[in-house]
């Protein structure tokens, strides 16, 4: 089983809706006590706002970027976007 790297916390619930949707169908393919391995790292949004003009993304999609590299560093072996509005940067990510 490969380990995901989570970012999330754009909207902390829709990573939530991420976290249990991945661990159920581990778990229902798997049986158990199986559940996903993954390493979540959790944006706090107040702090980590999209820009005014979704033609520069720029300096989020280099957050994004560092965010990344963090999860792959821990151990990740795929990244995945918990949320809708951070998927304008996945290209660069």
């Amino acid at each position: 089983m490969k380990t995901l790297g989570l970012i999330g916390g754009t909207s902390w619930v829709s990573t939530a809706d991420y976290y249990r949707i991945i661990n159920q169908e581990i778990n229902q393919r798997l049986g158990g006590l199986n559940a996903a391995r993954l390493i979540l790292y959790s944006v706090n949004l107040e702090e980590f706002q999209p820009p005014p003009d979704p033609k520069d993304w720029t300096t989020t999609s280099e957050n994004l970027v560092v965010i990344a590299r963090k999860l792959e560093y821990a151990g990740a072996e795929c990244i995945l976007l918990c949320a809708n509005t951070p998927h304008m940067a996945a290209a660069i990510i």
